[in-house]
């Protein structure tokens, strides 16, 4: 993944980088591509009758690799990784499911 991520930001062109205002974007970008993503099932389900071609599918993954770059812009500007936003939100599940379990 980080090779991945590497080559993300060697790319990446947006405006603020490095500021608030990149924060910002990218943030945005990616509830935008993450919406991309959901019109295309959407269309999935209205025009095609929920059936998935393979090229259906192809696009989705297409649309999730655009969320994936905004994910990977958008922890940088953090000054985190898609590690270490992992590794957190690991730590987040297991602590919710130790809540979840029952006491004696």
């Amino acid at each position: 993944m980080e090779h991945y991520e590497n080559f993300v930001l060697s790319r990446a062109l947006y405006p603020g980088r490095a500021t608030f205002d990149g924060l910002n974007y990218t943030v945005l970008a990616l509830g935008g591509e993450a919406g991309e993503t959901q019109n295309v099932l959407k269309k999935v389900i209205r025009d095609h009758g929920s059936v998935l071609t393979a090229e259906r599918r192809t696009q989705l993954l297409l649309e999730l690799g655009d969320v994936l770059w905004y994910l990977v812009a958008a922890a940088n500007e953090l000054g985190s990784s898609l590690l270490q936003v992992a590794a957190m939100n690991e730590i987040k599940l297991i602590r919710r499911d130790e809540e979840r379990k029952p006491i004696g």
